[in-house]
Order: C-alpha cells, then structure tokens, then sequence
C-alpha cells in the first residue's frame, strides 16, 4: 500500500499534503523500525519510544498529519498485514 489514497484519508478529508510529507508519512508507516514494531506490539520499550519521538521526529509528525492519529496508532480502516514490512539493512542481507 504505498502512498495509495493518503491525502484522503487525513481527518478532515479535504486537505491536501505536499508530496515531501506524505513521503516522511509512508516511511514513519511502513520503513521505521521503532514505530512499526511499536505500532505492531502496542505496548512495552518500541511503544514507549515511539510515543516519545512523536513529538521529536520529522517522519512522525507528518504521519500526524496525514493520517490523523498519533505515531503509534495505525490509521483508521488499516490493518497490520497490509502494511509492508521494512527492508533490512545492507549487514542484515549478509
């Protein structure tokens, strides 16, 4: 699901976002291992950390934005298997 409707699914319905903050919006939802993983699990180190950052992370913010929920929710209508996994990191593929 990769930037597939975002604009429309914000709270309002009606704003538009520039294309800079639904990009750092899809990385926060789907590439960040931290808010994935807090996201998924909903409690516990990643949840907390995520909660914290929200406030400190560009990516986080704009998933604020778009979305209309905080970083550690996942968007209404949106289930967790839809979202793609992140990619591992180059030594993860060694």
């Amino acid at each position: 699901m990769k930037g597939a409707g975002i604009a429309e699914d914000s709270a309002s319905g009606s704003e538009k976002f520039d294309e800079k903050t639904l990009k750092k919006a899809e990385k926060c939802l789907s590439q960040c291992d931290s808010c994935v993983k807090g996201r998924d699990r909903g409690e516990g180190f990643y949840y907390v950390i995520t909660k914290l950052c929200r406030k400190l992370c560009g990516r986080c913010r704009a998933y604020e934005k778009v979305y209309g929920v905080p970083a550690q929710e996942l968007p209404p209508g949106m289930d967790p298997k839809d979202i793609a996994p992140p990619e591992k990191a180059w030594h993860e593929k060694l």
